[in-house]
């Protein structure tokens, strides 16, 4: 017989509870009830659910208001909106079958929402977006970089582009010395003098949420590149038991000829990789320079897909207040 599914947001706490369970194993850090709580109130839980009211899967969505509108996001520093969902299928057949049905589901409950402008970001897994482009949305491809901790650090440094090699053993010769650090305070400090950098940052307060909450070396670490004893440049990370991703970063340019920025994000890939985990990721950027830097660092390119449906007022707002 047929199973039916339907969507439905999570109100009571055992409920959360068990979705907390279920997400964290299946989309990691950012699916666990530590990292999601970070949003409060703005954050909503909703669960996909057979007939017989069984869990079998769900995302989230962060509701924001700007102006007169809603705006339906996922939460900040957050790759994507979390969708996972069990499928017993035993074949393509019955697997693909399952999945189309689900997608069509959540397309449908997503247009159903009251929000003049939706955007929701599908983890790399999910690879099939016809049913959200049967439905008009505007489907639009997202990359990261992911490197491959399995490979030997020879292999890894093999992989990396010659003048970023290059550029690192200059830096260190010249006196920089990069340490593992979890002194938070130096990396607000750096950040708070880095004018272009809060500028980057849609939340500094929701940032330092973050670098308070996950300073343990359990679930972070960051690596601060120091001249003189002054910290000029670092990496800060989150990490899971398979997936270290990389967060935030910053280096003082004032400099010439040194390059403290990819001496952190180096020694950032080699602990990762001393800590056991499977992959790094960049956690994606589609800012031409900032890909070519994470490019040079000789991960995978991942595509991952963007799902997004505005109102025509709303499109008019974002090209007025550019």
């Amino acid at each position: 017989m047929k199973k039916d599914y339907f969507i439905r947001e999570l109100i009571n706490n055992s409920e959360k509870k068990l979705f907390f369970e279920v997400s964290e194993k299946a989309s990691g850090v950012f699916g666990s009830h530590k990292w999601l709580s970070l949003s409060n109130n703005n954050l909503k839980l909703f669960g996909i659910f057979t007939s017989e009211n069984e869990l079998i899967g769900g995302f989230y969505l962060l509701f924001k208001k700007k102006y007169f509108f809603t705006l339906i996001r996922k939460p900040l520093f957050t790759p994507y909106n979390g969708l996972f969902f069990s499928n017993p299928g035993n074949n393509s057949v019955t697997i693909n079958n399952l999945n189309k049905k689900i997608y069509a589901m959540v397309a449908e409950f997503l247009l159903n929402l009251k929000g003049y402008s939706i955007s929701f970001y599908m983890n790399p897994k999910h690879k099939d977006m016809q049913e959200f482009i049967w439905k008009k949305f505007d489907v639009t491809p997202n990359f990261t970089y992911q490197i491959d901790l399995s490979k030997s650090i020879e292999e890894l440094k093999s992989n990396i582009h010659h003048s970023k090699l290059r550029n690192i053993k200059s830096t260190n010769n010249k006196g920089v010395i990069c340490k593992l650090s979890n002194n938070i305070n130096e990396i607000k400090s750096m950040i708070s003098h880095n004018h272009s950098l809060q500028n980057k940052i849609k939340d500094l307060k929701f940032f330092d949420k973050i670098l308070d909450n996950f300073n343990t070396d359990k679930d972070s670490f960051s690596y601060i590149s120091y001249l003189d004893e002054k910290a000029i440049a670092f990496a800060y990370c989150i990490h899971d038991e398979n997936t270290a991703y990389f967060i935030m970063g910053s280096h003082d340019k004032s400099h010439n000829g040194i390059y403290p920025g990819p001496l952190s994000m180096y020694n950032s890939i080699l602990h990762a990789k001393e800590l056991g985990l499977h992959y790094f990721d960049f956690e994606g950027s589609m800012i031409p320079e900032v890909e070519q830097f994470y490019r040079s660092f000789g991960g995978e390119l991942i595509p991952y897909y963007a799902i997004k449906k505005e109102n025509i007022l709303v499109k008019l707002l974002n090209i007025l207040t550019r």
